[in-house]
């Protein structure tokens, strides 16, 4: 962990708390004992430090029949790629004590030479879906670290730039032996505080959640949904990303290094097998089609979104009858719906509504709602009072869910209760559209992506 550099102006805060948390879950959730953990920080860790702890601690202190965990906190960064394996031209690398960069090249090659069974990887630092993340200042207001030595390419994330580019944060469902969760996507910057990064923060704010065991697919989805809370309206909300074997990502976080035991045969003992020492939960189904509720069903729109959609409101703090607009962009075409959903849990179809069903929309066009783009109608905050989630959802492929026998028409607007989260959500998971190519006796596969962003806003009297 890195919280104090040779160049004091790169210093980090949060990696005390985050190492005591990350201690606390390998220890009470993973079961290492004290003397099993290898911690090296700050003057130890630079770009040589770290390769050696790892190949005597990691590489040489473990055998085929272990397992191994390693977490990285402290900056990250993309430098130009030297030898030509990057498609977008660019390494990403831990940034050392000493000022030095440690490539994704060196780090892939160090993971795969550890003997272990089974090994788990933790990345808390920037651009770590690629490998790694430049950490943030301030336990009061995130504040994003960047490094003087980024390029002009290199080195620029998504999440903040005006307009944020793809962000496509699929699970990513590798064979082999390692599992990996990372603090944010290959594009994107992450987050700290005097209290503790906000990827170790949502991690055990996820375990402490539910009394049940949680998947790992559960855990990024939580943690996921707790980022965009941290982030609230002023930043974008990094996307933790996960990686492994799609046998392991349906069980728990206390199964690592236990995913494949298994009861001895009946004929080894006189009475029946005894269960697995941590039987897996039934998987965990993230569909919008299997929302249980409208809040629910955000929830899973949002962990599913492929592409970047942003919204922005006019105001974050609406008095009952003042006008509200919501301005969205997608980085993609597609089909735009926009959702408020109140306090009360219904959720209102503000657009297409009954001015407008024409909701296809370009990318990077600002869409304003409402606007003579969109129809001449006003929205305006209402009881109860309480906080609204505004979200967008455009989708790649047609969808108009003011046409469909869904929900109640209010006046102008559709609304959609609870009772109607599952139907909405199976009308984003329906088959793949054919559609017409550039030869008239062809057809292309749309892979049926959608992108959602929200907004917060909150209504008082």
């Amino acid at each position: 962990g890195l919280g104090s550099y040779a160049e004091s102006k790169h210093d980090l805060p949060g990696l005390e708390p985050s190492l005591k948390i990350i201690t606390q879950i390998v220890q009470e959730r993973l079961g290492f004992s004290a003397g099993q953990i290898r911690v090296i920080t700050n003057a130890q860790a630079t770009s040589a430090g770290i390769e050696a702890s790892i190949t005597d601690w990691l590489i040489g202190g473990t055998s085929s029949t272990d397992r191994a965990f390693l977490y990285y906190f402290g900056h990250g960064t993309q430098i130009q790629d030297d030898n030509g394996d990057e498609p977008d031209g660019c390494d990403e690398t831990f940034y050392t004590y000493d000022g030095g960069y440690l490539r994704d090249d060196t780090i892939t090659r160090l993971i795969q030479a550890i003997p272990a069974k089974e090994l788990m990887f933790l990345l808390d630092s920037c651009f770590s879906g690629g490998a790694y993340r430049g950490l943030v200042q301030n336990n009061r207001e995130a504040f994003p670290m960047t490094l003087s030595s980024q390029g002009l390419v290199c080195g620029k994330a998504s999440n903040l730039n005006e307009r944020p580019t793809d962000n496509i944060s699929p699970i990513d469902q590798r064979e082999g032996r390692t599992i990996g969760l990372t603090a944010a996507g290959e594009n994107e910057v992450g987050y700290s505080s005097d209290n503790g990064s906000w990827f170790t923060r949502s991690l055990l704010g996820a375990l402490q959640s539910s009394n049940e065991p949680l998947s790992l697919l559960q855990l990024r989805d939580l943690m996921a949904t707790a980022m965009r809370q941290y982030a609230g309206q002023r930043y974008v909300a990094p996307v933790p990303q996960l990686f492994g074997p799609s046998k392991w990502l349906s069980r728990t976080l206390n199964s690592f290094g236990r995913v494949d035991v298994v009861s001895p045969p009946p004929s080894v003992l006189p009475t029946p097998p005894a269960p697995p020492v941590n039987p897996a939960p039934p998987p965990y189904n993230g569909e919008p089609n299997a929302a249980t509720s409208t809040d629910d069903l955000l929830n899973r729109i949002l962990n599913k979104s492929a592409f970047r959609v942003e919204v922005r409101v006019s105001r974050t703090t609406l008095r009952v009858g003042e006008p509200l607009v919501i301005d969205v962009i997608s980085s993609k075409a597609g089909y735009l719906h926009l959702f408020d959903l109140g306090p009360d849990g219904n959720l209102v179809l503000l657009f297409p509504n009954k001015f407008s069903q024409v909701n296809q929309v370009s990318p990077d066009e600002t869409i304003s709602v409402p606007s003579p783009r969109v129809g001449n109608f006003r929205i305006a905050a209402s009881e109860p009072v309480g906080r609204s989630r505004v979200l967008a959802l455009v989708t790649t492929y047609t969808l108009n869910l003011y046409e469909v026998t869904l929900g109640d028409l209010l006046v102008q607007f559709k609304v959609f209760g609870g009772q109607d989260a599952g139907n909405v959500g199976r009308s984003l998971t329906s088959l793949p559209d054919t559609t017409p190519n550039s030869n008239p006796n062809t057809y292309a596969v749309d892979s049926k992506q959608h992108g959602a962003g929200q907004a917060l806003i909150d209504v008082v009297k």
